[in-house]
C-alpha cells in the first residue's frame, strides 16, 4: 500500500467505518494499533479465528455488547478498503502531539481486552490519549451536542404548543426559557459542553 512510504511509527490513522469514523495508532512494518468492537472473542477461544479482520457484524455486535479489544493488525485490515486520512486530528486539536515513539509506546502498552463504550471509551478515546494525552472523543462530542440540541429544541416546542397561535410570538419572546434558547442559538454562544471540549479548535 502507498499510504506505508508516508507514515511513521506514532501516526495517528484514521478510515471511515459503517457510522462513524475509525482510528488507529500506526507501529511501523504495516501494523496499526486500535481498539475495536468486537464480538468474537466473547464467543469463541479460537485464536486463528479472532485474528482475522473484524468484519463489520463483528464490530456492530461488539457494540452492543460492550466487548472489545486493542488489537494490532495490517494496515489493510484496519483500512477495511477505505482511504486512510493520516495525523488529521493535528489540525483539530490544539494540543500537540507527543513524540511518535512515545505515542508508539502508550499503544502497545494498551493491547488486550478492553470494556467499549460508545461515549466514554471509543477507539478515538484510545488514540487521542496515545497522541495527545488527552482520551477525549470528538465525534462523541458532536453526537452529544446534537441530541441536547434537539432536546432543547422539543422542550421548546412542548412549551410552545401549550399557548394558541395568536399567542405564539408574545409567548415565545416573553418565555425566559425558549428566549434564552433562541438567543444561544443566534449568538452562536457556547455551552458548558462545549465549553469542556475547548481542547478542538
Amino acid at each position: 500500500m502507498q499510504i506505508i512510504s508516508q507514515t511513521k511509527r506514532g501516526d495517528l490513522l484514521e478510515v471511515p467505518r459503517t457510522l462513524f469514523t475509525h482510528f488507529g495508532i500506526y507501529l511501523g512494518n504495516d501494523r496499526v494499533a486500535h481498539l475495536i468492537p468486537d464480538i468474537l472473542p466473547a464467543v469463541f477461544k479460537d485464536k486463528s479465528a479472532i485474528a482475522k479482520m473484524v468484519t463489520n457484524n463483528r464490530l456492530l455486535m461488539g457494540v452492543i455488547t460492550k466487548e472489545a479489544s486493542v488489537r494490532v493488525d495490517s494496515v489493510a485490515d484496519f483500512a477495511y478498503g477505505s482511504d486512510i486520512l493520516i495525523n488529521h486530528m493535528d489540525k483539530a486539536c490544539r494540543q500537540p502531539p507527543l513524540d511518535g515513539e512515545e505515542v508508539a509506546r502508550r499503544a502497545e502498552k494498551l493491547l488486550g481486552s478492553v470494556t467499549y463504550s460508545l461515549l466514554w471509551y471509543n477507539c478515538e478515546h484510545y488514540v487521542m490519549y496515545c497522541r495527545y494525552g488527552i482520551a477525549i472523543s470528538y465525534q462523541t462530542y458532536q453526537v452529544t451536542s446534537l441530541c441536547i440540541f434537539l432536546n432543547d429544541t422539543y422542550s421548546a416546542l412542548n412549551v410552545l404548543s401549550f399557548f394558541s397561535i395568536k399567542k405564539y410570538k408574545k409567548a415565545f419572546a416573553s418565555n425566559t426559557f425558549t428566549s434564552n434558547l433562541r438567543k444561544t442559538i443566534i449568538s452562536g454562544k457556547k455551552t458548558k459542553f462545549q465549553t469542556v471540549t475547548s481542547v478542538f479548535v
